[in-house]
């Protein structure tokens, strides 16, 4: 029998990113990682050094960890450049989506006991999600739109320091701020428009705190 106990029970990784409001920044995020882990992996194989590819690259040891990391603004066209310096290609290609109606079909206990058949896609037990570090919604929106924390911030009328607080969680957005920053994963570019400033009005910053 499924644990019903368990509030993210029966929903995918997918649906729960939808629900959220987040899931392209997301899989956004998770594509750079990739790339950068796969570009590490590069590195190692040949025992090129950090120092040797930042000196390929013509910038710093810091700026080639934040690559490496697919942290800041870092983009596909930048890792593409890296990848070419260690002799891989970046290729990137359209797919068609993967098709869960067989997957929706199933029920709860059908889907538990499918799980239980693969060794490799065992369910999380309430240990793994005591475990688990969820990135903050902030931060993920703002990789996948390759910005800085500055640039985040000063696009989107945050104080600087509210931010890196959510970032590095010592604070978290009210529910108010959480649609707020749902919006700007949805539609950034009309989030920016609307901020603009223009003969007449005026724009408000979130509070500090």
């Amino acid at each position: 029998m499924s644990d019903q106990s368990n509030p993210c029970w029966g929903s995918t990784l997918e649906d729960f990113l939808k629900e959220e409001g987040i899931y392209e920044a997301a899989k956004t995020t998770a594509i750079l990682r990739v790339v950068a882990w796969q570009l590490a992996q590069e590195m190692e194989r040949q025992g090129l050094s950090k120092t040797e590819l930042a000196a390929r690259m013509h910038t710093s040891r810091a700026q080639l960890d934040r690559v490496l990391k697919a942290e800041g603004n870092v983009t596909l066209q930048t890792l593409q450049r890296a990848a070419a310096l260690v002799g891989r290609e970046l290729h990137v290609e359209l797919q068609e989506p993967i098709d869960w109606t067989q997957f929706d079909a199933m029920s709860a206990d059908a889907r538990h006991r499918a799980a239980l058949d693969d060794p490799d896609a065992q369910p999380l037990t309430e240990a793994d999600f005591a475990r688990m570090k969820r990135t903050p919604q902030a931060k993920l929106i703002r990789r996948a739109l390759d910005l800085t924390q500055e640039e985040f911030a000063a696009r989107y009328h945050i104080p600087l320091g509210t931010l890196r607080d959510w970032e590095q969680g010592r604070a978290e957005p009210d529910q108010a701020t959480r649609a707020y920053l749902t919006v700007i994963a949805r539609d950034p570019e009309g989030v920016q428009r609307a901020l603009q400033p223009s003969s007449g009005r005026t724009t408000a910053a979130l509070p500090a705190g």
